[in-house]
């Protein structure tokens, strides 16, 4: 039902209506472009902790569950991509066109509100020229009926005399035909009015109150139209994600124990048997752990005080003077076995050699106590926790 009828006297509440539709539309976009900030900073913040985790495991390195890891922190960056797509396409496809459509509705709704004014002007100035001819009738009609009055007191006076009488008939007379012309003048004043009040209702306020309705509606069906492109955009964004965690849940259908536990088993078997039962013979010959590295350490104590305290002999022959002192003692032999330090070791009591993690070694002597003589490529000589090495 168009409003130019059914609402013809309801201007002011029409105008009131369209106002705060271009306000909601404000209002819908405005609420979107937050939508479009947070999923910005969510996709900025999933960035920042895939890149703060993304560095692979070690110990489960060509393991089911490190694959299950990385496919987990890979889907999370794409989801965190999905997100930042979403946000560039709110912005881009909803939030832009709601924009432009407030603009474009504002300005035809101001059009039309000036154009309902203008023939509110024009119909007023008609009524105005109507009530002027309405009062310049009243004054004729007004003079008629006195000339009237007159007239009739004269006719009925005894002492009046014809001359008096006739004079206040023509009066009459002229009064009452001018009134008719000022009839004549109101009626076709009215008659204008009327013309103007009909293509007034009936034609331009009619079909500016229908063009306010147009607009409104179409404002109506373009806001609905930029909810419903969210919509889709999210469900498509919530797809994306779906999909990413499918990938997750895969690669955890994948996860094989036994496969892991035999990756690091072989990695780290050093194919040596078991150790037996002991010997009270070999351990009253041999000296204890504590014993032997006490030993070494001073071995090495004797060494750098010979080396660096023994003061120098004088020679007063005539030979050549002695030539440089012996360098270090050279490294084992290359056919001996070398193990590699898997974590950093201090060696901070005597005998213990330290060690730095990735550090090759030469194996001296393997007592099966969980303590191992080791040398490095100087010579320096110690002992390591045999936890601490893997044999290459």
């Amino acid at each position: 039902m168009p409003w130019g009828q059914d609402l013809w006297c309801q201007f002011s509440l029409i105008e009131r209506h369209t106002g705060l539709g271009v306000d909601s539309t404000e209002t819908t976009r405005n609420f979107l472009a937050k939508v479009a900030e947070v999923e910005r900073e969510y996709s900025n913040k999933l960035l920042s902790v895939c890149k703060s985790f993304n560095q692979p495991f070690d110990r489960d390195k060509d393991t089911t569950s490190e694959a299950t890891w990385q496919t987990l922190v890979s889907s999370v960056n794409d989801i965190a991509t999905h997100h930042s797509n979403l946000s560039t396409n709110i912005v881009a496809e909803v939030c832009q066109p709601l924009k432009q459509l407030a603009k474009e509705k504002t300005s035809e709704r101001e059009e039309q509100i000036k154009s309902y004014n203008k023939n509110e002007a024009n119909l007023q100035k008609q009524f105005q020229i109507f009530e002027k001819a309405k009062k310049i009738y009243d004054k004729i009609d007004k003079e008629a009926e006195t000339a009237k009055a007159n007239f009739e007191k004269i006719e009925r006076s005894e002492s009046a005399n014809r001359k008096k009488v006739d004079l206040a008939r023509r009066e009459y007379a002229n009064k009452a035909k001018a009134r008719e012309e000022g009839q004549r003048a109101l009626a076709e004043s009215l008659d204008q009015l009327n013309r103007e009040r009909t293509t007034h209702y009936h034609t331009e306020q009619y079909s500016v109150l229908n063009a306010m309705q147009a607009l409104d509606e179409n404002r109506s069906e373009g806001v609905v139209h930029g909810i419903t492109q969210f919509a889709n955009l999210i469900i498509a964004t919530s797809k994306e994600d779906m999909m990413s965690m499918n990938n997750v849940a895969e690669a955890c259908k994948q996860f094989n124990k036994t496969h892991d536990s035999s990756v690091f088993q072989k990695r780290y078997a050093t194919g040596q048997s078991i150790p037996g039962d002991l010997d009270l013979n070999s351990i009253l010959e041999r000296r204890s752990p504590k014993m032997q590295r006490k030993s070494v350490a001073l071995q090495q104590q004797e060494q750098a005080h010979q080396h660096y305290s023994e003061p120098e002999k004088v020679h007063h022959s005539q030979g050549p003077p002695p030539g440089p002192p012996p360098g270090p003692p050279p490294g084992p032999p290359p056919n001996v076995q070398q193990v590699r330090m898997l974590y950093d070791f201090p060696g901070t009591n005597p005998g213990e050699l330290g060690c730095a993690p990735n550090e090759i070694l030469f194996l001296q002597q393997d007592a099966g106590d969980g303590w191992l003589l080791v040398a490095k490529k100087n010579g320096q000589q110690g002992y390591v926790p045999a936890a601490y090495v893997e044999r290459l």
